[in-house]
This record gives structure tokens, C-alpha cells and sequence, in this order.
């Protein structure tokens, strides 16, 4: 029985991308596809969900990979615990199963996993959608499929990518003149503002 009811996930019910649910498939043009389908899986899609996720650990790539991203900072509708996200990018217009079975059939060998999302920007075939999904609930794991809108949305959503022009943000704002109204802090920001509240809380006084 799946803990939680249904196994399968929808993108609004990923708590950890909570800001989705203000960007709405409409605000969402053919440009901001193409930039996301422009992505490489590992330099570009990896460390900027890993960014939103505030999950500084890389994991190593090689053949004895489990997952591109396994991470224990995703909570799906309320509940916390180890996720397995396996990713593809530009180098795959088209998944087939040869591209990702052995990385499906993987997450039969991580115990305690309770979240698994398979994402893809290009054309993900019914084939391997049946894999995964099969799999996924015969492990009792709930799980979600991110596709190009999905990862649009989530870039948008998190300041990654600009709603107007679709251009990635390097900085506080945009060349069109757009400038996010909550800027999002990125991995150092947020370890510089826990190491600060970690130096308060010892009484240390100010952090230079």
C-alpha cells in the first residue's frame, strides 16, 4: 500500500517547490521551453534544482551512479524523506528506455527512498513513463514527472529565468529591466546566515 495515498505526485504538491503555484502554465511561452530544453543535464539542470533545493552535496557520476540528484531535502505534500531525482537534458531530445533503465532500475537499491522524480526536457516516451511508474509503486515510492513546462515553471518560479524575455538571471535583475520581487539566496547565503545565527546563539557577538 503507498503511504500517503495516490503514489503519483503532481508539480503543485512538491512542497520544496512550493513558488510553482504562482506561475501558471499560461505565463509560460515557446522561449522559456527552449531555454530549459537548451540545458545539459548535469552542468545545468543538476545544480540548479539542487540549488533549490539548498542541497550543497554533488553526487558523484560514474558507472556506479543510483541517481543523478539523492538528496533527504524533498518534501512531498507534507512529508520529508530521501528522494532520487534522475535527469534529462539537452543530450536526449528524445528518452528511450536503452537511455534510462539502468538508472530506474537502481532505485530498487536504495533503501529507506521515499520519493523519486524523473524529469526530462525532451520527449520522454509512454514506454519508459510505464517503467518508472511501475516500479515507483511496486516500491512503495511516491513519485513525479517533470517535463519542459514543469522546469520552466520551477525556473521562473525560483529566479532562474526571466518571465518576460526568458533569459537566465546571472544577477539581481534582468537586461529588460525585470528584477525579481523576492530575491532567492543561493547555497553561501545561506550557509553565511546559518553560521551567523549558529554565532548568536553562542553568544560570539558579531560575525566579520
Amino acid at each position: 500500500m503507498i503511504f500517503g495515498g495516490v503514489p503519483l505526485v503532481p508539480l503543485e504538491d512538491i512542497d520544496s517547490f512550493v513558488r510553482v503555484r504562482d506561475v501558471a502554465q499560461s505565463q509560460i511561452r515557446a522561449a522559456h521551453l527552449e531555454a530549459v530544453k537548451g540545458l545539459d543535464e548535469r552542468e545545468d539542470l543538476e545544480p540548479r534544482l539542487r540549488q533549490i533545493l539548498f542541497d550543497a552535496n554533488e553526487t558523484a557520476h560514474g558507472p556506479a551512479e543510483l541517481v543523478d540528484i539523492f538528496t533527504h531535502k524533498l518534501t512531498m505534500t507534507g512529508r520529508a524523506g530521501l528522494a532520487g531525482f534522475i535527469l534529462k537534458g539537452k543530450s536526449y531530445p528524445t528518452v528511450r528506455p536503452r537511455d534510462v533503465s539502468h538508472q530506474i532500475y537502481r532505485l530498487e537499491k536504495i533503501s529507506g527512498l521515499r520519493f523519486a522524480v524523473l524529469g526530462s526536457s525532451g520527449n520522454l516516451l509512454d514506454s519508459v513513463r510505464e517503467q518508472f511508474a511501475s516500479t515507483c509503486e511496486r516500491l512503495d515510492v511516491r513519485y513525479a514527472f517533470l517535463d519542459a513546462l514543469d522546469m520552466a515553471r520551477i525556473f521562473v518560479a525560483y529566479d532562474h529565468l526571466c518571465p518576460r524575455d526568458a533569459k537566465w538571471l546571472h544577477g539581481e535583475s534582468c537586461d529588460c529591466g525585470y528584477v525579481p520581487a523576492r530575491k532567492t539566496p543561493n547555497l553561501f547565503q545561506v550557509e553565511a546566515l546559518k553560521a551567523f545565527s549558529e554565532s548568536l546563539g553562542l553568544h560570539q557577538g558579531r560575525v566579520s
